[in-house]
């Protein structure tokens, strides 16, 4: 940008200011203008009006006389414009800078200072020549003129005429130099045009951009990879906030951009006054998209983002003195704070100490002036927040899959014990017909989908799990397999329940869930969902489209991490309160709902270096102290034990230095300003003091409370529920399938007579039947049964004849046995001794069986060696036998025989 105006005053206490007008357009030289008496005003204004308010704006306000028609065609101009094309910068002498320090300093020490003119001489004289300071531009550029002379041999007799000569082509006079102090965007509907003759006063308002960070989308991308875990520092995210305000192009490579000055601290993280744990802490960036209902990527914006992330550290945002300021709150509360300062690459160029307190002592450097009161705001008895999580939570949108949009890169996800993954959303297909005609309807149409659940070891690049659930076509008794994790690539296949095709079209809808079981590992979550194919479900075989049909599909799928059978609540509470007996009233304060927390190493949770790596953050406490807190809980407290006792406000005009963040000390007590107007030609300030305190004492952490854990309208209805414990809406209870047409859950079914049990029962305590127990399958009691009832066994009916044999099953408990046709010789075959260790069998004969038509019970043919009772086999050959055998240590023992 060009400079199109310029003007320069110097304030009542002699700080020297430049004010620029820039004009992206513009091609011409530098023209004047005159400001009116106040020079300027800047005005801070919180969101709030107490102490938290993560976002402080800024605006400045310049009387601007019109002398010519310059102006006035500059001001036709600046009307088509709103925060565009034109900026407002402001410079200050950088002399007055030292200038003040010193003063400060006497004062700090109880000394006064009479006049400022003989210091301001003192360090005119300095900034000349050799004695100028080391870091300035005229030093530098002098420096670099004479290292290039003595390089080509030559010599420099003395360095006062080059200096001149930089002075002036900077544009200085008597060594002043000036650096940024503030800049912002004119605002064309805020301007105010004085009604009189020429000169008469244009009044400009320009803002500090963070108005305009509303309407910009946050779009960054990560520039941290560990393993395929993406990751953005935090104070990176702070910067490409700030970035959009779209003025960084003032800022020069090496000057702070950013500052920031926080001190709460991770336990994985290494405490140094001369680090900064914002550095240390990282995001993933992709937290800040959601998904409309139609599955639509959504951006937060960059103004939402930066108050984010100031509201979770307690902080606040603001630009003074030529850098964005982003500082936490309590850290106020002393005198003394740490600093560190950024370029707006994001490198850090400085590490500080600030001690900037300015007493007010009643001195041209620090007054109150008269009509100035004391008031105070209430203490509060709780401080509270909402957490809202976004990443893999049903509350904050879905995806859409349709053919052109398939795969959907949900995130890093952390897996593990008790994990697992929930999908549900409607799915919809849809057949079209340009005819009408019904030669290709059937009575049950059904559409198959794939879906690829597909999850990357972070541990084990180019390894990956899938979800996989196999699809063995509708021909056959099982149309679907058993869902399980897998290192081989597949898929989940789930179906339409089925429609009619009539007059060629057909709508099939219905709300699918599938729960994963755990989720094996850690790392990359993405999802693909395909159309497979379409059926007759009466044939079996694949449906064929006709030339006049045409078929789309889409399914909406939302996405939840389930924790022990626990969906992400709607919101959960964080809160503290204030048990101090001296604090009766109610009062509370809302700090509002957050979308960011410490948890797992996953999208949507803070992360920190612990040195080697970004680990999962849990432990959050202030300084050095050690232990902690998760960092919501920590946020309440800390803001808490600045409203814990009543705080003492102070309201009207001071004289002091310009920069708004210096705490002012007068009566033992120090202030902080958290709104207020510099009137810069006055050195006077206007607004609100707060004193600041911290007091830790009576503030209780309170445990974190659920809102709501309803799920999404609908979900209840979903089809092929697939697992996950307690995970009722997605078909399960303590990890059996809900079967709703067959009335089942897991192995247990209800019948018309009662319960059954499908599979294997095992009672491992004492068990009482009070009635008639009926098992279908294999029963092991591993404890004492008392059966108070009748009990029923069933009964294998087994006819022989000559020759024949008989495989004993494993379901058999009693063997009734018959004989058929001529006499001779049956067998039956014991099942193998290595699956019968404690089984028993009864086999039993009725008059058909004799001496000539008799059955030979034998061990089976695998079992070599085996015997019944010592012998090779046993044989009844009477009407009416019986005989019981036991298998043990590897033989069969006849416990039982009888004869009629």
């Amino acid at each position: 940008m060009a400079i199109r105006f310029q003007s320069e005053f110097t304030s009542d206490n002699g700080d020297s200011y430049k004010i620029e007008i820039h004009d992206s357009e513009w091609l011409g030289g530098i023209n004047t203008f005159r400001v009116d008496s106040q020079g300027f005003t800047l005005e801070y204004t919180g969101e709030t009006d107490d102490i938290v308010s993560p976002v402080i704006g800024s605006k400045v306000c310049v009387g601007a006389y019109s002398n010519d028609g310059q102006f006035e065609t500059f001001i036709d101009s600046l009307k088509s414009y709103q925060e565009n094309r034109y900026r407002l910068v402001i410079y200050k002498q950088t002399t007055q800078e030292a200038i003040d320090d010193f003063t400060a300093r006497v004062l700090a020490d109880g000394g006064t200072v009479e006049g400022k003119g003989c210091l301001r001489d003192a360090v005119t004289e300095l900034l000349q020549g050799e004695r100028y300071f080391d870091n300035s531009p005229i030093q530098v550029a002098v420096g670099g003129y004479e290292a290039r002379v003595l390089a080509d041999g030559g010599t420099l007799e003395a360095k006062d005429c080059v200096t001149t000569e930089v002075t002036s082509l900077l544009g200085l006079t008597s060594g002043i130099v000036y650096s940024l102090y503030w800049a912002g965007w004119i605002v064309q509907d805020l301007i105010t045009i004085e009604d009189a003759s020429q000169p008469y006063i244009y009044e400009l308002v320009a803002t500090d951009g963070i108005n305009r960070l509303g309407g910009k989308d946050y779009t960054s991308a990560n520039d941290i990879t560990q393993g395929d875990f993406e990751l953005t520092r935090v104070t990176d995210v702070i910067l490409n906030t700030l970035l959009d305000t779209e003025m960084a192009d003032l800022w020069g490579t090496s000057e702070p951009y950013l500052e920031t000055s926080v001190d709460w601290w991770e336990s994985n993280q290494t405490y140094s006054t001369t680090d900064d744990t914002l550095y240390l802490a990282a995001l993933d960036a992709a937290l800040f998209t959601t998904r409309d209902e139609d599955g639509n990527l959504v951006y937060t914006s960059s103004l939402d983002v930066l108050r984010q992330v100031a509201t979770l550290y307690n902080a606040r945002i603001f630009l003074s003195n030529g850098r964005w300021v982003f500082e936490q709150i309590s850290n106020r509360a002393t005198a003394t704070r740490y600093a560190v300062q950024y370029n707006k690459s994001g490198t850090e160029v400085d590490t500080l100490t600030v001690s900037d307190d300015v007493p007010l002592n009643q001195t041209l450097y620090g007054a109150r002036l008269a009509g100035n009161q004391f008031n105070f705001l209430p203490a509060l008895k709780k401080v509270q927040l909402t957490y809202a999580q976004r990443f893999l939570s049903p509350w904050f949108g879905a995806y859409k899959f349709t053919t052109g949009s398939t795969t959907f890169d949900a995130g890093f996800i952390a897996g593990g014990s008790g994990i697992q993954l929930a999908l549900y959303g409607p799915a919809t297909y849809t057949i079209k017909s340009t005819t009408g005609s019904t030669s290709n309807d059937i009575f049950a149409l059904t559409a198959v989908y794939r879906a690829q659940i597909r999850v990357s070891d972070s541990s084990s690049p180019g390894t990956y799990y899938y979800y996989n659930r196999a699809f063995n076509g509708y021909t056959g008794t099982q149309a679907f397999g058993t869902p399980t994790w897998s290192t081989t690539a597949g898929y989940y296949y789930f179906d339409h329940t089925a429609q009619g095709v009539s007059d060629g079209e057909a709508l099939l809808y219905d709300v699918t869930t599938i729960t994963t079981s755990d989720i094996p590992t850690t790392g990359s979550l993405r999802v693909t969902v395909e159309l497979y194919n379409k059926y007759n479900l009466q044939s079996g075989s694949a449906y064929t489209l006709a030339a006049h049909q045409s078929e789309s599909w889409n399914v909406v799928f939302a996405l939840s991490r389930i924790i022990d059978g626990e969906e992400p609540a709607n919101g959960v509470v964080f809160s503290s309160n204030n048990t101090s007996a001296n604090v009766s009233s109610n009062l509370s304060l809302d700090l509002g709902e957050l979308v960011i927390a410490d948890g797992a190493t996953q999208t949507g949770d803070l992360v920190v270096y612990n040195g080697s790596a970004w680990v999962a953050a849990s432990q959050w406490s202030k300084g050095s102290a050690g232990g902690g807190v998760p960092i919501l809980k920590l946020l309440t407290s800390e803001t808490l034990a600045l409203h814990a006792v009543p705080i003492q406000r102070y309201e009207g005009n001071v004289l002091t230095a310009a920069n708004f963040e210096q705490r002012l000390t007068f009566g033992s007590v120090a202030y902080l300003r958290m709104n207020g107007v510099f009137t810069a030609n006055r050195d006077e300030w206007t607004g609100t003091l707060f004193a600041i305190q911290r007091t830790r004492t009576n503030i209780t952490e309170l445990a974190e409370l659920p809102i709501d854990r309803t799920p999404v309208e609908g979900r209840g209805l979903g089809i092929n529920p697939t697992g996950g414990k307690n995970e009722l809406n997605a078909g399960k209870v303590a990890g059996m399938s809900i079967d709703v047409a067959n009335e089942k859950v897991g192995p247990f079914q209800q019948v018309a007579t009662g319960g059954k049990v499908n599979g294997t029962l095992q009672a491992t305590g004492a068990a009482t039947m009070s009635s008639t127990l009926s098992v279908v399958g294999k029963s092991t009691f591993a404890a004492d049964a008392d059966f108070e009832g009748s009990h029923s066994a069933l009964i294998q009916d087994v006819e022989h004849s000559n020759g024949s044999e008989y495989d004993v099953r494993d379901t058999d408990f009693i063997v009734f046995n018959s004989w058929t046709g001529a006499n001779g010789q049956a067998y039956i075959n014991l099942p193998p001794v290595a699956d019968s260790e404690g089984r028993m069998i009864r086999f039993k004969s009725d008059s058909t069986m004799g001496a000539s038509n008799y059955v030979t019970l034998r061990p089976d043919a695998g079992d070599t060696g085996v015997t019944i009772d010592g012998e090779t086999s046993a044989d009844f050959d009477r009407p009416y036998d019986g005989i019981m055998v036991l298998c043990h240590n590897s033989d069969w023992y006849i416990v039982q025989r009888k004869s009629k």
